[in-house]
């Protein structure tokens, strides 16, 4: 009996064992597995951020090319695909004045930023006076605007910038901008553009959009036309990018044309940002890298100004299509 439960005790141990060996060989193995697939994605983001280094050298380099060559071969466009053995890269290419700069003073700017939130006029004036007297430098009040006495009033209280706009987001603290204008709207199941979609601390203070570059919430806002009118124009100037204008002007209303010459250039400066974006075609990891730069010709052809690194995205599932991206 005795030899019994000892030969009994003897089993139990050695099973309890095997199953703790089993548990550290899973735990083992399945942290083995982790380094490995750290090690791939770490590989793989290293490949698609230097696909997108590429794409932003090509869209430099045909940049150069098509400041030479008037053949269509070589014409400019406003987005480009290159394509790579192990990958491709996406540039858009956006000028200087793509975006509406926060720090403007031009009151007929600010006015059809904000129509496309409300057409009520004295609500508008209030909108554009207290944006105005939030940046300037006085307690002097505007018609419709307000200064220190109306924020100290709020609870909590706070005082206006009295200065530039520091940040996009700071719109959100003058008076009457309320979320909805600067994240935007659904309306008739359609996401409308936000403030933040149209606005930019960076931009210089100029009173037109350059047509070639500015975004679809730009478009959508100062010409006041569709989502899908805006499609077309983008697609349009995907496959060139317009001469002025009057040819995006043949895509429209003859009412959103006017407001082309009103609010709208086909800018030809030298200095703009190319946004590249790598892709790999095996794993789908992808990598965005802007860089803003200036054309300067010579031996040196450009000027590198700003850099940045946008974080990685790993794609689960099918690998974007150029399609999907758009």
């Amino acid at each position: 009996m005795f030899r019994s439960n000892q030969r009994s005790s003897i089993l139990i141990t050695v099973l309890w064992i095997v199953i703790i060996m089993s548990v550290i060989a899973l735990a083992m193995a399945y942290e083995s597995r982790s380094d490995v697939d750290r090690t791939v994605l770490f590989r793989d983001r290293a490949r698609a951020y230097w696909l997108a280094r590429a794409g932003v050298e090509h869209a430099k380099y045909t940049y150069a090319v098509s400041r030479n060559r008037a053949d269509e071969e070589f014409q400019q466009k406003a987005k480009m695909t290159f394509e790579f053995e192990d990958g491709y890269a996406i540039c858009l290419m956006e000028s200087e004045t793509s975006k509406m700069p926060i720090n403007s003073e031009n009151t007929e700017l600010w006015r059809q930023a904000f129509k496309i939130f409300t057409e009520d006029e004295t609500e508008l004036d209030q909108l554009v006076d207290a944006v105005l007297d939030w940046r300037d430098q006085d307690e002097e009040v505007r018609m419709n605007g307000a200064e220190s006495e109306y924020y100290a009033s709020l609870s909590p209280p706070y005082r206006p910038r009295n200065g530039s706009f520091m940040s996009i987001e700071e719109i959100m603290m003058v008076r009457g901008v309320t979320e909805d204008m600067f994240y935007g709207r659904m309306s008739e199941g359609k996401q409308m553009p936000g403030l933040k979609d149209i606005l930019s601390v960076d931009n210089p203070n100029m009173g037109r959009f350059d047509i070639n570059s500015c975004p679809k919430e730009i478009l959508i806002a100062f010409l006041e036309i569709t989502p899908e009118e805006a499609d077309t124009i983008i697609a349009a100037r995907e496959e060139k990018i317009f001469d002025n204008v009057n040819q995006a002007g043949e895509l429209v209303s003859i009412e959103a044309a006017d407001k082309l010459n009103r609010f709208f250039i086909a800018y030809r400066g030298n200095q703009f940002r190319i946004k590249s974006t790598g892709h790999l075609y095996e794993s789908g990891v992808k990598y965005t890298v802007e860089d803003s730069v200036r054309y300067v010709g010579g031996k040196q052809l450009f000027m590198t100004m700003a850099h940045v690194d946008f974080s990685m995205e790993h794609v689960d599932g099918s690998i974007n299509t150029e399609e999907e991206d758009e």
